[in-house]
């Protein structure tokens, strides 16, 4: 009579096999979801980012210098930069320390008495996370 041990020892080597590729393949679903949510969160906080500096823009009456100086970041003109760290809270300046760039630049022209401004949220090496347009009504003249 033949033993029956080599072949149910074949049996289970397949049925690790079979386990290892299922729990491999579990992982690599699991690291792209996390990495897919990680990017989704970096986009909804520079939506909320760029809703809010256009906010300011247009609560300081689309000047730049004005929103700078009421919701922080810096003002060169007709832009107004705004800076935060790798948590999403607004850095005292634009470095190494803070990977997320918020920029409001205002457009010349347009229709008279409407004031428009390109909002752009940037990552560190310069990748444009989102950008907007915003409005706002321009002072009449006294």
């Amino acid at each position: 009579m033949k033993s029956k041990a080599p072949l149910a020892l074949m049996e289970q080597l397949v049925m690790v096999l079979v386990f290892a590729l299922a729990s491999a393949i579990c992982i690599r679903a699991f690291v792209l979801s996390d990495q897919l949510s990680r990017r989704s969160e970096i986009r909804d906080r520079a939506v909320v980012a760029a809703e809010t500096a256009a906010e300011e823009w247009k609560a300081a009456g689309g000047d730049a210098a004005q929103a700078a100086k009421t919701a922080g970041g810096a003002a060169d003109g007709a832009v107004w930069t705004v800076c935060y760290d790798k948590d999403w809270e607004q850095a005292s300046g634009c470095g190494a320390d803070a990977p997320y760039t918020v920029t409001v630049q205002s457009r010349q022209g347009g229709p008279a008495g409407l004031r428009q401004a390109d909002v752009s949220v940037a990552d560190g090496s310069g990748t444009v996370l989102f950008s907007l347009t915003a409005a706002c009504q321009a002072e009449a003249a006294s």
